[in-house]
């Protein structure tokens, strides 16, 4: 071949092309893709890997003609995958299958727990929405309580230091086939007053956690956060933030585990 492709080898013996690092024209990029397919197979790679973006979605069609299948997709860039060898299962992963969400349980020095109900939970149903903890979808590459800490500012405009885990919850069948882990974390208010986010909140205010507890429409999952919260008090012992150094020891990982809060 007189041209290839731009692509790399990945640490699985596969190869990775990146279309916004190619300069041929697309069906030169096509007829190139196809022989590289025929060489790579012959030299046992694994499973080919090509992320296309929005300006090249002409070539998507070409991509499946040739084997490809569709991996997922975000704003911006669809991923498309083959796996070559024929003699073995292939070994592509899934893509990411769990949201993050994390809620802040944050009570004050009169034991009083930050509560909302949000503008739109109860239309559906033309119910009224019920009480909840202030929280949301953690974002990409967020820490936990960093999550904590930006959604009890946005949904309340109360301020607040995350301490430690409270429990969490693992759901499945969430959204779109994806599972759900749900982190309940333990603020300490750094402010009082509340500015709810008029998008998005019908109401927030401190109410009493034993009231709360003793609320009909609450769900039991936050009720466990409750008596969950009940303990780590009584025993000063949650699920705590450690930094631990990876296993190449350039970075640190974010562990979780049980210790003194």
């Amino acid at each position: 071949m007189s041209e290839t492709l731009n692509f790399r080898i990945d640490r699985w013996n596969g190869v990775i092309i990146d279309m916004s690092k190619q300069s041929l024209e697309n069906q030169i990029f096509v007829d190139k893709l196809k022989e590289s397919i025929a060489q790579w197979t012959t030299e046992g790679k694994r499973g080919l890997w090509v992320t296309a973006k929005t300006e090249h979605s002409a070539l998507i069609p070409s991509l499946i003609e040739l084997g490809f299948d569709f991996h997922h997709a975000q704003p911006g860039y669809l991923c498309l995958t083959k796996w070559l060898p024929v003699d073995i299962p292939s070994h592509i992963p899934g893509y990411a299958n769990h949201y993050v969400g994390v809620a802040g349980f944050v009570v004050n020095s009169n034991n009083e727990l930050l509560v909302i109900r949000e503008k739109y939970q109860g239309l559906k149903n033309n119910t009224i929405a019920v009480w909840k903890l202030p929280g949301g979808l953690a974002d990409a590459g967020e820490e936990i309580g960093a999550t904590a800490v930006r959604e009890v500012r946005e949904e309340t405009g109360v301020e607040s230091e995350y301490i430690c885990i409270i429990a969490f919850r693992h759901m499945h069948n969430f959204r779109h086939g994806c599972s759900d882990l749900y982190y309940a974390c333990l603020m300490k208010p750094l402010s009082s007053e509340i500015n709810a986010c008029p998008q998005e909140i019908e109401e927030c205010k401190w109410m009493d956690i034993e009231e709360y507890s003793q609320l009909n429409d609450i769900s039991e999952v936050n009720k466990f956060f409750v008596q969950r919260y009940k303990e780590i008090i009584s025993t000063n012992t949650g699920i705590t933030l450690s930094k631990v150094l990876s296993f190449d020891k350039q970075a640190t990982h974010s562990v979780y585990g049980i210790g003194k809060v």
